[in-house]
């Protein structure tokens, strides 16, 4: 008889031994903004994209090979940090029909939403 350890009576094991995270977590209405999409944020992609939040990538190149997930819907912007950001997001904030969870993966793109964050919120 097959040994099952707590994590898989926890989260549930696939026949692969990888956890089904889809079984602890309902799809999320609520879309998810991840700027920057390197190593980091593919990274975060996959994991938020596997337990069902829909995740919207921006970054500089789309043909980068960590752009070309399944996971992300990937959106070219000028630039991730400074003013280009700012107007991508807000143009971002007109498409969507409700506020998104907002990601960051890079220093300079938190400097940037801090400076502006006034004119993000409203």
């Amino acid at each position: 008889m097959a040994r099952v350890g707590i994590w898989s009576k926890i989260v549930g094991v696939a026949s692969t031994n990888r956890p089904n995270y889809q079984s602890i977590a309902a799809p999320m209405s609520v879309p998810v903004v991840l700027v920057g999409l390197d190593l980091n944020g593919l990274g975060v992609a996959r994991s938020l994209g596997i337990a069902g939040v829909s995740v919207i990538g921006l970054d500089t190149d789309p043909a980068r090979p960590t752009c070309r997930t399944r996971y992300a819907r990937v959106h070219s912007v000028a630039a991730l940090a400074g003013p280009p950001l700012i107007d991508a997001l807000l143009d971002l904030l007109t498409r969507l029909t409700e506020r998104p969870v907002l990601l960051l993966t890079q220093e300079a793109a938190g400097a940037t939403i801090s400076a502006e964050r006034a004119r993000l919120s409203g």
